[in-house]
């Protein structure tokens, strides 16, 4: 056999050098009389669905090779036309390049899933710098909401309380002069109750059960017996995540 310009003798572990494309056989047969009227036919195995007429010729060149066992077979037939069917077989094996190795194929294969996971992770880390940006406007939004409500209307709510009061003070009349006082009193508890929501807007970082508890007491108003159940360590969350899920679930329960 002669593979990029080096010849092997044929044996029962022959292994050809990474990158051999093509290979040349010699072969013979013997024969008693009239030599050169013998006649050849050969093959190579999982590359050649038939055989090859190789006439009088003792050589045969295989190309297009790849990595992978091969078995080469020669059969001959002699001067009367008589054909050897059993022949003769040369088994060789041509060895993987670097990109031809399983474990090469298994590095892409890891590299690509690491490629892939990396973008993954750069776009769930770009998602969620996004989410903490719009989450953070929104608290902002509720602190410069939550400080106006607090340092105009309901300043001025309660001077004109003030002023009512002190008008009340001044009425003669017993009758109307409860009838004030009972609606300065309701006055000051819608004071009261806008002041706990300005106080609501305000939150600082907190547990969401105790959060979700509350709510849902408000949102049944008294009507129905809320009970909240808690399984495991309770953590805090920040203010802005806190109230996001607050809302979804309190458009989920309306």
């Amino acid at each position: 056999m002669r593979a990029d310009a080096r010849t092997y003798f044929a044996g029962d572990d022959l292994h050809l050098p990474e990158g051999t494309r093509s290979v040349t056989l010699r072969y013979t047969a013997v024969t008693l009389a009239a030599a050169d009227r013998a006649r050849f036919r050969y093959r190579l195995e999982g590359v050649d669905g038939e055989w090859h007429d190789g006439g009088s010729l003792r050589e045969a060149t295989c190309a297009n090779l790849t990595h992978g066992h091969y078995r080469f077979r020669v059969v001959s037939s002699n001067g009367d036309g008589v054909w050897d069917e059993t022949g003769a077989t040369l088994d060789f094996t041509i060895e993987p390049t670097l990109v031809q190795t399983k474990a090469f194929a298994v590095a892409c294969v890891v590299a690509l899933l690491a490629i892939a996971w990396s973008a993954y992770r750069m776009r769930a880390r770009v998602i969620e710098n996004q989410v903490q940006l719009r989450l953070e406007e929104r608290h902002r939004e509720r602190e410069r909401i939550a400080r106006e409500l607090h340092d105009t209307l309901l300043q001025g709510v309660q001077g004109l309380v003030l002023q009512f009061d002190s008008l009340a003070r001044r009425v003669v009349d017993p009758e109307l002069n409860e009838r004030i006082e009972r609606a300065i009193v309701k006055a000051e508890g819608l004071i009261a109750a806008a002041r706990d929501r300005v106080s609501n807007l305000r939150a600082t970082d907190g547990p969401l059960g105790t959060a979700l508890g509350c709510a849902a007491r408000e949102l049944a108003d008294g009507k129905h017996l809320v009970k909240v159940s808690i399984t495991g360590d309770e953590r805090p969350l920040r203010a802005a995540i806190r109230d996001e899920l607050l809302v979804g679930w309190w458009w989920r329960g309306r």
